[in-house]
């Protein structure tokens, strides 16, 4: 009778154990928050260094074969677009390979921290958008006395080849393509009714109300009370976080900043459109985002200096012309 009984014991105890077997996991890969930049990754033998203090402050102070550099030194030279980039980045590109920067070549930007507005940020946007892709920046006193491979007499970094850029990033956003992301959503903006010509125009571009688009307004709490989108049309989604929170004391990229965001919603495949007054604090933040993985972040350059020239544009071109047979004339 044993005897008998074994086989289907074997089989009952197999199917037992089959059971058992714990079901299979799957694994998910989770964003993982950027680790803070330490200050010995951000420079070597190889490194540009870049200083965008004024000038007075460059010299007084400077890093040993440095190269003093002003945002505003590569951008329109018209008041209502100070922040957008000069159209001609090839020569844009020729100066920078003038000063031994070529796409391969690493590159830190130094300015004042928290303490600046953003001018070091700005300018590593700029060569991140021309296609420099080893950029970081810091603030200018973090390599006092620590930089001790560059003596005073050491010359200048040699020229490059001339480079055509890349324009790899698409990360500047100008008035025409600004206007685009705003015609879809039909805003009561004065300065889009030019562009709202019909039911169309609506249809072109309306493939933008099936993305997640993000306007952010970096500037501070005072520039924002006195004047933003929002107080324009309240269906206006904006969204506004000072600059500064994308950055630490020591003048690099803040890392947590990642979570903060994830924590509000963002996706690292979000449309993100960066403004601010000038064009100056919303590059630095795009860069910020772009070292974050936020890649489809984007800079208005134009900022709000050429949103409010656009409004005073178009209510002077609307006003009615003055008849002149009524003047009398004086006596």
């Amino acid at each position: 009778m044993q005897l008998r009984l074994q086989p289907f014991a074997m089989i009952m105890m197999t199917f037992l154990l089959a059971c058992q077997q714990k079901p299979t996991q799957m694994i998910t890969q989770k964003k993982v928050m950027p680790k803070e930049t330490s200050v010995s990754s951000l420079i070597s033998d190889e490194t540009v260094i870049l200083d965008v203090r004024n000038p007075f402050e460059y010299s007084a102070n400077r890093i040993p074969s440095s190269i003093n550099a002003q945002w505003s030194d590569f951008t329109s030279s018209s008041p209502e677009t100070r922040g957008v980039l000069q159209s001609d980045l090839f020569a844009v590109a020729r100066r920078l390979a003038l000063w031994g920067i070529d796409p391969q070549t690493p590159v830190l930007v130094v300015g004042k921290g928290l303490d600046g507005k953003g001018e070091e940020g700005r300018v590593a946007w700029m060569l991140t958008h021309l296609g420099v892709k080893k950029v970081n920046i810091a603030r200018y006193d973090l390599f006092r006395g620590r930089v001790v491979s560059l003596e005073e007499n050491e010359p200048l970094p040699k020229n490059k080849e001339t480079w055509m850029p890349s324009d790899a990033g698409l990360s500047e956003l100008k008035w025409p393509d600004f206007v685009d992301k705003l015609v879809p959503h039909r805003y009561n903006f004065k300065f889009l009714k030019p562009y709202l010509v019909d039911g169309k125009e609506g249809n072109r571009v309306g493939r933008f109300l099936n993305s997640t688009l993000r306007f952010v307004d970096v500037r501070s709490p005072a520039e924002f009370q006195r004047f933003n989108l929002q107080q324009l049309d309240p269906k206006f989604q904006l969204t506004h976080i000072e600059w500064k929170r994308f950055f630490l004391p020591n003048g690099t990229v803040r890392p947590e900043t990642f979570n903060d965001l994830q924590k509000m919603g963002w996706g690292d495949e979000d449309e993100i459109i960066l403004i601010s007054e000038d064009g100056l604090s919303s590059g630095a933040v795009t860069f910020a985002l772009h070292q974050l993985g936020f890649t489809r972040a984007q800079n208005f350059s134009g900022g709000y200096v050429q949103i409010e020239y656009e409004m005073g544009r178009k209510a002077v071109a609307k006003k009615p012309k003055e008849n002149k047979s009524k003047k009398k004339s004086k006596k």
